[in-house]
């Protein structure tokens, strides 16, 4: 695959990793007293990356069909895995590594089934 094949989904994953970043975000406010500086401030990063997210989301649905987009979207997964070990502490078990590999070849599935867009904008059989 060329980079210019692989850019719209860079570009997904770009959007998918900044969805991300708005749970962390999330779960630190949550943290804070309810309109406290912390508790705004940790909010305001949630619209931020919400905000950032929709706009990177748009470009990527011009470049990617609809349902390879959603199926990709589930590689917040590990984003969440990654951040509950790094700001949270949180254990990870086997289930949850193994039911990761179980999404991630759904996604793979999908993503090589796909029908191709032609130049014209139809699909290939």
């Amino acid at each position: 695959m060329t980079i210019k094949k692989l850019q719209p989904y860079l570009l997904l994953h770009l959007a998918v990793f900044t969805l991300s970043l708005s749970t962390i975000c999330s779960k630190f406010a949550a943290g804070q007293e309810f309109m406290s500086f912390g508790f705004i401030a940790f909010y305001a990063g949630v619209i931020l990356a919400l905000g950032i997210y929709a706009l990177i989301w748009q470009q990527v649905l011009q470049k990617i069909p609809l349902t390879t987009a959603f199926v990709n979207k589930s590689a917040s997964l590990i984003w969440s895995l990654i951040w509950g070990i790094a700001f949270f502490n949180e254990a990870v078990s086997a289930s949850m590594i193994i039911g990761i590999a179980v999404v991630f070849c759904g996604v793979i599935l999908v993503i090589v089934g796909a029908p191709q867009k032609t130049q014209k904008g139809q699909q290939d059989e």
